[in-house]
């Protein structure tokens, strides 16, 4: 979950849910994997109320609003560490394993994988065994 920085959160050390209910929060469509992980931290915090929630998954439009809103942004690491580096949003501190999302490799499921693809796949299906 990152801010703008300058957000009213964005320099406290020590948060609770119920810290983030003034806010919108930006994740990603229903049944992705960011919105489960988020969800279930949500519920798993026994947040009794729903909160403000905007879906997208467009990140130039989702960094784009929290820079002109104090929105928070629950958003995979990756997409904002050179953000993060450069001062641009900070990382709230929230900590949970539900907060991790899985990675996993989606392959079409209506024609054949390309010789290409399916070399790739191997390779990390090897790779991750290691």
């Amino acid at each position: 979950m990152v801010v703008r920085s300058g957000h009213p959160l964005a320099d406290r050390e020590h948060l609770r849910l119920e810290d983030l209910r003034p806010y919108v929060l930006i994740a990603s469509p229903q049944g992705s994997l960011v919105r489960i992980s988020v969800e279930n931290f949500l519920l798993s915090e026994h947040a009794t109320e729903r909160f403000d929630m905007l879906e997208s998954l467009s990140e130039t439009f989702s960094r784009v609003y929290v820079q002109d809103h104090d929105a928070v942004w629950c958003v995979q690491r990756g997409v904002v560490d050179l953000d993060l580096r450069l001062g641009i949003v900070r990382a709230l501190p929230f900590s949970s394993p539900l907060l991790r999302a899985p990675v996993g490799l989606t392959t079409p499921t209506d024609r054949p994988l390309s010789e290409a693809a399916m070399s790739f796949s191997t390779f990390l299906r090897s790779w991750r065994g290691r």
